[in-house]
């Protein structure tokens, strides 16, 4: 008159080979494993894995190529630099050849005043011609005229020099930079780019790892089932042989 109670396989496998045999005595409640998966499904695990892996190396790609950038970054900045400090240089350069430039040109514009004003006194004693004090004349302006562009000249090397300092360049047929610092600016935009990429696949990485582990833990589940055989019974028999395959429903 005891209960009798059937088991079943809830999923086609290997039967376990740790089964009670016939004829023993369960004395308290216990968990065995019943059935394992043959053969589980694991091709949506090995997608996120190779996912992860895609992940992965792309994160360490994009650091890779950010550690370049910097590298390359250092390198047109420091030629930036040479060349901004160039071209000061040579700006005060030319200020200084301008300034000696005017300096001269003053010492001979004086001096041709002088001779102007000697020359319409000797043609106004009727000394020289005319035509003479004329020529003295326009001599005397002409040389007026180039110290006007030897300082015109120095106020434009001043502006262009001061520029200079400040990172722009103001010479004819030039970029406001030079082709350098137009590189950094490119490279700026880049590292963004790689900072970016870095940070979507590093996020993709850490959520693709948690998807594994929980991909994994739902085939670990999923892989075997367990029986809890309660205490006070009798293993009457053992329909199919431990280690066996099985078929899903199967006592």
């Amino acid at each position: 008159n005891a209960e009798l109670m059937r088991v079943t396989a809830p999923i086609a496998g290997r039967l376990s080979r740790d089964l009670p045999r016939r004829g023993d005595i369960i004395d308290h409640s216990i968990t065995v494993n019943l059935t394992e998966t043959l053969s589980p499904d694991r091709r949506h695990l090995l997608d996120l894995e190779q996912q992860s892996a895609i992940a992965k190396d792309r994160a360490y790609l994009a650091k890779r190529q950010l550690a370049e950038v910097v590298t390359i970054d250092h390198g047109l900045e420091t030629r930036t630099e040479s060349y901004r400090s160039g071209m000061i240089q040579r700006l005060g350069q030319q200020v200084a050849e301008a300034e000696a430039e005017k300096a001269g040109c003053l010492a001979e514009d004086q001096q041709r005043r002088d001779v102007r004003s000697r020359m319409a006194q000797l043609a106004k004693s009727g000394y020289t011609s005319q035509i003479r004090s004329a020529e003295a004349f326009a001599t005397q302006e002409a040389n007026a005229g180039r110290c006007e562009m030897a300082d015109a000249r120095i106020q434009r090397l001043k502006i262009e020099r001061d520029s200079a300092q400040n990172g722009v360049f103001l010479g004819d047929g030039a970029s406001d930079v030079p082709y350098s610092q137009q590189q950094r600016d490119r490279l700026v935009l880049r590292r963004q780019d790689l900072e970016t990429e870095m940070l979507q696949q590093n996020s993709s990485a850490v959520q693709l790892a948690a998807e594994v582990t929980e991909e994994r833990n739902r085939l670990e589940r999923i892989g075997h089932s367990d029986l809890l055989l309660p205490a006070d019974h009798l293993v009457w028999s053992v329909s199919a042989s431990p280690g066996s395959t099985v078929t899903e429903g199967q006592t």
